[in-house]
């Protein structure tokens, strides 16, 4: 069992501590004062740590990863290799497993881009592949109106379906501006903070 906030805006938690208690919980720090958060991220993903980036940010090859380890850490014989991802990096097997079955694609000429950032939108659009990977049922997107959100067209237009489908399955809640408007920040970077949230709400649903 995980327990989080269903209330919290995304990016809600700006600081996380590197280790959890027994029972998978982080001490989280934001301008509000100090709250306890039970993370994902315990059991399946990154531990905060030099050699994995910013401790702020989600790059591509920690995202790819979290979804290998929850998947069971399959291992695929034969995979689309890139010239950035070499066989002795820690998130090689989850590359060549999450893009061998289309969950994550290159950036063309033989690279993946492992430590790049991963933005909203990219973020929600890799779930959403993972989601259908998975049989999970992600046609309440088609009935979702996104437009309420002052930057909706912000939102790339590869990415429209799987942001209507991550707004509709509440994977998405959105955050006010400086003006007090709800957006979507579809270009902002995905934070730690922001991957937990969407993880924890993902994992609900399965």
């Amino acid at each position: 069992m995980f327990r989080y906030n269903e209330e919290l805006e995304d990016g809600h938690v700006q600081i996380l501590t590197t280790e959890a208690n027994a029972d998978g919980e982080y001490i989280e720090v934001d301008e509000n004062g100090i709250t306890v958060h039970a993370k994902f991220f315990s059991t399946f993903a990154i531990a905060y740590s030099e050699d994995t980036g910013n401790r702020n940010t989600t790059t591509r090859a920690q995202l790819v990863t979290t979804l290998w380890r929850l998947e069971g850490k399959p291992m695929v014989e034969s995979a689309e290799g890139f010239n950035d991802v070499y066989e002795n990096d820690w998130y090689n097997d989850a590359v060549r497993w999450a893009t061998a079955n289309g969950i994550a694609n290159g950036y063309g000429e033989g690279y993946f881009g492992p430590s790049d950032t991963v933005t909203r939108e990219q973020t929600v659009s890799i779930l959403w592949r993972y989601a259908q990977y998975k049989g999970i049922d992600v046609s309440v997107g088609a009935d979702t109106n996104i437009l309420s959100y002052g930057d909706a067209f912000d939102v790339s237009g590869y990415a429209v379906p799987a942001m209507q489908w991550a707004c509709g399955s509440d994977l998405v809640n959105g955050m006010k501006d400086l003006n007090g408007t709800m957006i979507l920040d579809p270009q902002g970077y995905t934070t730690r903070a922001q991957m937990d949230i969407m993880m924890a709400r993902f994992c609900k649903g399965l």
